[in-house]
């Protein structure tokens, strides 16, 4: 059976919720409460019906950028049919604080260190410096003004105006001299960056490709995937690699492939972070940022060709199966995640 997620950046979804960024949030806020909060016997298949802005995660899955509410109805009668189940890989995220309190020793106050962990779960993108930087100055516009953002034309514009103030005042300049990368226990060496994005999905930012797919593969690196298990780090040198990347001509700057990263911050430089397009408002202090794979989430992407089709054959018959009680869940979810790993390469 299917879930549903309607998502809509501009109406009521954002007095429901805790959060109020863009679309992938609330997708990273669902899926959170089905897989943490709900624990159903079986996990239903997700899917995506973009009426908002951002979209990148159904974008990938095929279900394009947006439509308008008008056609919702007709976007349901003829879902079931040209969908099948997909796995998207979800990562943990700690974050480790180190921030300084003053407590009293004897008949003095003294400082001392205080080390706080949270943890909280990525399906799409996590970013430190330029991109976030941009992302928490329009969420904080939006909280100040919310009436001035009425449609997605002028959500785009506003997002647009503050990359250009960023532009102007390049508050993340020298990103590479702020944080230290380490992927599979191993040192990155970084270039000049302002910007450091974890991807796990090839789009971000309403459609670009940070990791460049579409471009010659590089030596020693692959194409992304949703669901292998391999989590991938690029880097951008500016706004102006930002909008080269937007509009096809550049990837970014690829850093590192692997199973597992490791970010070290400079608690001192109070860093701007994002995850999955929701801004870190208390970023003060944080130290670390590892990054692990959690486990899948199943998800419909849209059949588009005959390969596709082909799989969704094969998940039906496991979805028989299942029905049927010729195989456990756990078998299910093994043969599952084969056929994934299969046809994703």
């Amino acid at each position: 059976f299917f879930f549903f997620f309607f998502f809509q950046a501009e109406d009521g979804i954002r007095d429901l919720v805790r959060s109020r960024g863009l679309g992938d949030v609330y997708k990273r806020q669902v899926l959170n409460y089905v897989y943490d909060t709900l624990k159903p016997k079986y996990y239903p298949e997700v899917s995506l019906i973009p009426l908002g802005t951002g979209n990148d995660l159904s974008q990938v899955l095929g279900w394009g950028k947006t439509i308008s509410d008008t056609d919702v109805y007709d976007y349901l009668l003829n879902l079931e049919g040209r969908s099948m189940m997909t796995l998207l890989d979800r990562w943990k995220v700690t974050l480790t604080y180190q921030r300084q309190e003053k407590v009293w020793q004897g008949l003095k106050r003294e400082a001392k260190v205080k080390t706080v962990v949270e943890s909280s779960y990525m399906y799409n993108y996590l970013g430190l410096g330029i991109d976030a930087k941009i992302t928490k100055d329009f969420h904080t516009l939006r909280e100040q003004y919310p009436s001035l953002f009425s449609s997605r034309l002028l959500n785009k514009f506003i997002y647009s105006q503050a990359g250009t103030r960023e532009l102007i005042m390049g508050a993340c300049r020298n990103m590479h001299q702020k944080i230290k990368l380490f992927c599979n226990d191993k040192e990155i060496a970084l270039p000049y960056i302002e910007g450091l994005t974890v991807i796990n999905i090839t789009s971000q930012a309403g459609g670009t490709d940070y990791w460049g797919n579409h471009l010659p593969e590089i030596r020693g690196f692959s194409h992304q995937s949703i669901s292998d298990q391999v989590i991938e780090a690029v880097g951008v040198s500016g706004t102006l690699h930002i909008g080269q990347c937007m509009i096809g001509l550049d990837g970014g700057l690829r850093l590192c492939q692997g199973n597992s990263i490791r970010i070290q911050v400079d608690p001192k430089q109070n860093v701007p972070i994002q995850i999955d397009g929701e801004p870190l408002m208390k970023q003060d202090g944080i130290a670390t940022i590892d990054i692990k794979f959690d486990q899948q989430v199943k998800m419909t992407k849209q059949v588009m060709s005959n390969a596709t089709a082909m799989e969704k054959k094969c998940y039906d018959v496991i979805s028989w199966a299942r029905e049927k009680n010729h195989i456990t869940e756990e078998q299910a979810r093994i043969i599952e995640n084969e056929l994934a790993k299969k046809f994703n390469t």
